[in-house]
């Protein structure tokens, strides 16, 4: 397959509009779509394969895993069939969300014991702990050879690969399409939802330590229970990574969440060009998402969503997270890619 025709990896934080843009992309004519599949809460293969690694690894271009590399390879050329018998393994995860949520905090080295981030009322156990047999299931499931050729343009949405865009162009040839929103909209949404993925101590990686200890603030990890701060420090230090990949891969395409929530129908147009995908009906389903939706439907009502966070966060709360912009030197990245 070309790289016109190569498949499309859509990125961003968690919550910034690529669920929208994944289901928009998908409504094309000809293509297969993947939802996380690099998400260990809903994809059993992402746990096999990311037991060992964060959340949000950090992979350098020159670095190597082999679970990571597995896991991509069988996600870019595992088959759809195969995603179809991991997603239904899926409902496993779902009964024992704490357990999982317990885990990934392991992993991370915070677990999150209170009720305000939700889940998780105390530590508990891995949820595939002594889970031999599901464990030689999906080993199977990975193993299954895909005699038949993906003919369907793939699209595959992620949140969890942000830190290893270097590595995974380096590795498989995909189109990357970055979605990037506003700061305070990503803060008011992680507070309003009380989501997990809002601060997974990221600093708690050794890549990051290693290759970033300018990036370490100790400070910032406080409790979340009393105060925000943390997920205004990862904000920031998610975007900083970000803005390095991208400082040496010119040719990544990306769209403003918020320019394109302003101009849905002219921005999605250049996308589905830059793509190389048909634009047939794609009307059709932007107006169907353009309409009230709540928690994680990818439903907004567009020309809304740019500043909704102006009555969802306080003054002291902007301060804070513009503190963070000035401290990781990000005012010039989000005036260029976001505002402007």
């Amino acid at each position: 397959m070309n790289k016109t025709l190569s498949s499309i990896l859509i990125v961003g934080l968690p919550r910034s509009g690529t669920t929208w843009v994944g289901e928009t992309l998908s409504s094309a004519s000809n293509t297969d779509y993947l939802f996380e599949p690099d998400n260990e809460k809903l994809s059993p293969l992402a746990w096999l394969y990311k037991k060992e690694l964060h959340r949000f690894p950090c992979l350098g271009a020159n670095d190597e895993d082999a679970s990571y590399r597995q896991l991509w390879q069988t996600i870019l050329h595992g088959g759809v069939g195969k995603w179809r018998l991991n997603n239904a393994t899926s409902l496993y995860l779902r009964r024992k969300s704490e357990r999982v949520e317990s885990h990934i905090g392991n992993k991370c080295g915070y677990i999150y014991l209170d009720e305000t981030m939700h889940r998780v009322g105390k530590a508990q156990r891995n949820p595939f702990e002594k889970q031999a047999g599901l464990e030689f299931f999906l080993h199977k499931i990975a193993g299954i050879k895909n005699i038949f050729p993906q003919k369907r343009r793939l699209i595959i949405k992620s949140v969890h690969s942000i830190f290893s865009l270097d590595w995974i162009a380096k590795n498989f040839s995909v189109n990357l399409l970055l979605v990037l929103r506003n700061p305070y909209s990503l803060y008011a949404s992680y507070k309003r939802l009380k989501m997990p993925d809002g601060f997974r101590n990221i600093a708690f990686q050794e890549r990051i330590q290693r290759d970033h200890p300018e990036f370490i603030f100790n400070s910032a990890r406080s409790r979340i229970e009393e105060q925000n701060e943390p997920i205004a420090y990862q904000i920031a230090l998610m975007y900083k990574m970000l803005e390095k990949q991208m400082s040496v891969h010119p040719q990544w395409e990306y769209v403003s969440h918020d320019r394109l929530c302003i101009e849905p129908l002219q921005g999605y147009r250049r996308i589905f060009e830059n793509q190389n995908l048909s634009w047939e009906g794609v009307e059709t389903k932007i107006a169907s998402l353009n309409q009230s939706g709540k928690d994680f439907a990818p439903k907004r009502v567009s020309a809304q969503e740019p500043f909704k966070w102006k009555a969802e966060i306080s003054a002291e709360e902007k301060t804070m997270i513009d503190k963070w912009t000035d401290i990781f030197e990000l005012n010039d990245f989000y005036q260029t890619y976001i505002y402007s």
